[in-house]
């Protein structure tokens, strides 16, 4: 009873939630204090209480459009505090008092997906997440240049003596093709 009340939605029983929760693995080690913090706060607290938390800090009430949105979190299966660890994810994202739905469905639709069914495991999540675009943005960094090569003020001219002849000759041809009156 205590476990089907716990991962109701909307007073409505929800079996994928409720195996969520029987699923949970053991908290893992190796966090920092902040994420340590972060779990031991989303898992203290409902996913309405812990928006209103949020929302209070930054001097705002709860929209109508984040209710639904945190009912839609819910209909996804996440538990609570998988909720809270998106919650605090897409507010630290976006510095504004509202929440981004668009992207924290996003986010949710990958730990649905991903079948992240706690907290630890919704903070190991993200933290691979942001540890990969600085892998992509060091292969965007060695991308080629567009700049020809001669125009690097570096640049040395390392044509051999042949090339330059064959050039010289190239070039003597075409002015006086030129002369002649074209084509």
């Amino acid at each position: 009873y205590l476990l089907a009340k716990e991962t109701a939605v909307g007073h409505v029983i929800s079996t994928k939630r409720m195996k969520q929760k029987l699923n949970q693995k053991p908290a893992a080690s190796g966090f920092s204090n902040t994420e340590q913090t972060i779990i031991r706060e989303a898992k203290s607290k409902s996913a309405m209480q812990f928006l209103a938390e949020i929302k209070k800090t930054k001097h705002a009430t709860i929209t109508r459009g984040e209710r639904q949105c945190l009912q839609e979190l819910a209909n996804l299966g996440l538990l609570d505090e998988v909720i809270n660890v998106i919650l605090l994810l897409t507010f630290n994202k976006v510095d504004s008092a509202n929440l981004n739905e668009k992207y924290a469905l996003k986010v949710a639709n990958d730990f649905s997906y991903q079948e992240v069914a706690s907290a630890e495991e919704a903070v190991l999540r993200i933290r691979e997440r942001n540890q990969q675009p600085s892998k992509k943005a060091n292969q965007t960094a060695t991308s080629k240049n567009n700049v020809p090569d001669w125009s690097n003020p570096d640049y040395k001219n390392e044509t051999s003596a042949e090339k330059r002849a064959e050039l010289e000759e190239q070039k003597r041809k075409l002015l006086a093709k030129l002369d002649q009156g074209g084509d």
